[in-house]
C-alpha cells in the first residue's frame, strides 16, 4: 500500500519536521511505502483564488490509494473562510481515494457569549443572522467529510470533542498522540555542555525551546529569571518562524535583554500592548541572564538539551492542539515546568511529567523554578513519568496505529465503513 502524504517539507516548520517523523517511523514497515507532495504554501498565500483551485486539483490529481493530509488553515488559502472553501474542493477532488485529515489546527471555537447574543438575535429576526462567513465557510467542510466518510485525526481528546461540536460525525474521529522520539541520550556530561556554551558549572540554565512566539510566553520567562538569584541563567532556543514575521515576541525578548532605545521605547510600548502584554514590563530586566540563540541546527539544539537544569513552557491560551516543543523537553531527560494550557493540561491528566503553574504569572514560574531545582525527589518523580510518556507515544507507536488507520479508511470505491468510536493509541486511560 502507498501512502501520499500533502505537507510542507524540507524546510523549518513543525508539521515538515511531524511529517518527516512520522514518514521515518512508517518506512521501517515491509507493506507501507510513503511518498510526501508538498503543499506550496507559500505560492497559495500570493495566489488568486482560482489559481489555488488549479493548484489543489494538480495535487490532488498525483494521490495514490490512500492521501493522508496535514491540515493547517494556512496551508489552503489566506483567510480562514476562503482555506475552509479551498480544502473542501480539495477534498472533493479526492473523492475516488481512501482519504485521512491529521488536524494540527482547530476550527473557530463559537464563543458562548457571542453564541447567546445570536440566538437572540435569530429568535428576534430570524436566520439572517444565524452563522458567520466563517461558520459557513467551516461548515462546508464538514459536510464533505461527512459525506466523504474521512477518517480524522487529532492528537488529544479535547481536540476531538471540539471537532464533534464543529460538527464531524464522531465516527470519523480518531485520536492518536503526538508521536514523542527517543529518550535524549547525551554524548556530554551536563558539566561538558554548560562549558561549551559558556556557563559556568554552578548555572542553573533553564530552556525554553521551539520557534520564538508571543503565545509562548518568552517575555514571562525573562520576568522570572530576572527575579532569581544571578546564577540562574535562561537560555531561548529558537528563532522567529520564517513566516510569522509579524509576531513581535523577537523584538520584545530583545529589549528585556538590551532595554529599549530612545526613540524605539514608545514603538516598543505599542508593540507589547497589541501582543496582549503589560508594556510597563517591556524594560532592559533580564540583561546578562538571558540568552536568545535564533535558529540552531539540530547538533546544537541537542547540546543545549544535555545542558539545561529545567525546562519551561508558560504558553498562552490559543487554542493550540499539540507542542512538538514540549515532546523535545520531555524527551530530554530534564524536568518541565509548563503553563495550565488545555493542551498541557491533556498530557498532565494522564501523566504527572510536569509541573503545572498558571497562566501569565511570572511570579509563580520563579517560585517554581526555585523549588524544582532544589527537590530532587520532585524531579525524579516527573523524570519517571516523562519516560512513560515518552514510551507510549513513541513513533513506532504512532505510526502502528496509522497503519492500522490506513486499512480501516473507507473506500470511495469498496463502500466499505469506517471504524466507529474515538481512539486512542498507546496511552494510560
Amino acid at each position: 500500500m502507498t501512502i501520499t502524504f500533502y505537507s510542507t517539507w524540507n524546510e523549518p516548520c513543525g508539521i515538515a519536521g511531524y511529517t518527516a517523523d512520522l514518514k521515518r517511523a512508517l518506512d521501517t514497515r515491509t507493506q507501507l511505502r510513503t511518498e510526501v507532495i508538498r503543499l506550496p504554501k507559500a505560492e497559495i498565500q500570493f495566489a488568486t483564488e482560482t489559481r489555488i483551485r488549479e493548484i489543489l486539483k494538480a495535487l490532488a490529481e498525483q494521490a495514490s490509494a490512500v492521501a493522508h493530509i496535514q491540515h493547517e488553515f494556512s496551508f489552503f488559502g489566506q483567510t480562514y473562510a476562503s482555506s475552509c472553501v479551498n480544502f473542501s474542493f480539495f477534498l472533493k477532488n479526492l473523492k475516488s481515494k481512501k482519504i485521512v485529515i491529521t488536524f494540527h489546527s482547530l476550527p473557530i471555537k463559537n464563543d458562548s457569549t457571542v453564541e447567546k447574543i445570536r440566538l437572540a438575535v435569530r429568535r428576534r429576526f430570524g436566520a439572517l443572522f444565524n452563522k458567520t462567513k466563517e461558520q459557513r465557510a467551516w461548515n462546508l467542510v464538514v459536510r464533505t467529510i461527512n459525506s466523504l466518510k474521512v477518517i480524522c485525526i487529532v492528537h488529544d481528546d479535547r481536540s476531538a470533542l471540539q471537532l464533534v461540536n464543529s460538527g464531524i460525525s464522531e465516527s470519523l474521529i480518531k485520536v492518536v498522540p503526538l508521536g514523542v522520539n527517543e529518550m535524549l541520550t547525551p554524548s556530554l556530561s551536563r558539566e561538558e555542555a554548560k562549558s561549551l556554551l559558556g556557563y559556568k558549572p554552578d548555572d542553573v540554565l533553564v530552556g525554553l525551546f521551539g520557534f520564538v512566539a508571543a503565545y509562548k510566553g518568552p517575555d514571562i520567562a525573562c520576568d522570572a529569571i530576572a527575579a532569581l538569584p544571578p546564577n540562574f541563567k535562561l537560555a531561548i532556543v529558537g528563532g522567529r518562524h520564517p513566516e510569522n514575521q509579524s509576531d513581535g515576541a523577537m523584538s520584545l525578548i530583545a529589549s528585556k535583554i538590551f532595554g529599549n532605545f530612545g526613540r524605539e521605547n514608545a514603538r516598543k510600548r505599542r508593540q507589547s500592548a497589541a501582543l496582549g502584554i503589560d508594556a510597563t514590563k517591556s524594560e532592559s530586566i533580564a540583561s546578562g541572564k538571558v540568552r536568545l540563540t535564533g535558529y540552531l541546527p539540530r547538533a546544537d539544539i541537542d547540546i543545549y538539551r544535555t545542558a539545561c537544569d529545567i525546562f519551561v513552557a508558560p504558553y498562552r491560551e490559543v487554542n493550540l492542539s499539540s507542542s512538538a516543543a514540549i515532546t523535545w523537553a520531555l524527551s530530554s531527560r530534564r524536568p518541565l515546568i509548563a503553563s495550565g494550557v488545555d493542551a498541557f493540561l491533556d498530557i498532565a491528566r494522564k501523566y504527572n511529567c510536569m509541573m503545572v503553574i498558571g497562566q501569565e504569572q511570572p511570579s509563580e514560574l520563579a517560585w517554581a523554578i526555585l523549588k524544582l531545582n532544589s527537590d530532587k525527589a520532585l524531579q525524579e518523580d516527573l523524570l519517571r513519568e516523562a519516560e512513560r510518556y515518552c514510551t507510549d507515544r513513541s513513533w513506532n507507536s504512532v505510526a502502528a496505529r496509522y497503519a492500522e488507520l490506513y486499512g480501516q479508511t473507507t473506500s470511495r470505491t469498496t463502500g466499505k465503513s469506517a471504524p466507529s468510536g474515538l481512539f486512542i493509541s498507546g496511552t494510560a486511560s
